[in-house]
């Protein structure tokens, strides 16, 4: 290279963020496979022949163009001080395009973060609100329970069913109803105008309850 060689960049304070470095890690093509620059290093050291210097130099300036503008010297001492490398290559326009992404994703979850805080006392109110109506839906439904229950009692006696049986009984007590009176009027306590209004009034109730009664039994009653 004939240009003059830029001085390298200032090493790292002790302050420096040990977690960038992540960000700046090269792609596996600059070292090969899944080699990292440490490894790189001491593949080069241990045998020179198999990564020549002018290969690495080649390898890492495809990748980050201004390491052009170093020279071998250069460049080998960025491989052989871990502080140096993760150092200069941090400032490289990927890592850097990289910091201000992990950046800009660190702001908008601060702030998604802040959104859902302010949202929480809006979100306790309507966990008490859903807590207190489902206990009153809870209460309600008791009640409903109750009342349908009752409401069975109630319209038990209504049913067809029921409603026949009281007919049969109707019919029943009318029928005493006029054998008491005939015995009444034999016993001599009716006389027989009393007596012959009566009867004639029990036994039409009778016999018009004993005709709904045989019809409902044979199924000519409907209900609607």
């Amino acid at each position: 290279m004939d240009h003059p060689s830029p001085p390298l960049v200032d090493r790292p304070s002790s302050s420096a963020p040990a977690s960038s470095s992540s960000l700046a890690d090269p792609p596996s093509n600059v070292f090969g496979s899944g080699v990292t620059p440490t490894s790189a290093v001491t593949a080069s050291t241990s045998s020179p022949t198999s990564l020549p210097p002018d290969a690495i130099i080649d390898a890492l300036a495809s990748t980050y163009p201004d390491l052009a503008n170093l020279s071998s010297q250069q460049v080998q001492h960025l491989l052989q001080d871990q502080d140096l490398f993760d150092a200069y290559f941090n400032t490289t326009p990927q890592a850097m395009q990289q910091h201000r992404l992990l950046e800009q994703a660190w702001v908008q979850n601060l702030e998604l973060a802040q959104k859902n805080e302010a949202l929480r006392p809006r979100l306790q109110d309507l966990r008490d609100q859903t807590l207190h109506h489902f206990d009153a839906v809870n209460e309600l439904k008791e009640r409903w329970d109750l009342l349908h229950r009752a409401q069975a009692e109630h319209y038990q006696h209504l049913l067809p069913q029921a409603q026949q049986a009281r007919l049969a009984r109707a019919t029943h007590a009318q029928e005493y109803t006029s054998e008491a009176l005939v015995n009444a009027f034999l016993d001599g306590q009716i006389d027989d105008e009393v007596f012959v209004q009566q009867y004639k009034a029990v036994r039409q109730l009778y016999h018009r309850r004993e005709i709904a009664l045989t019809k409902w039994q044979q199924g000519l009653v409907s209900w609607r």
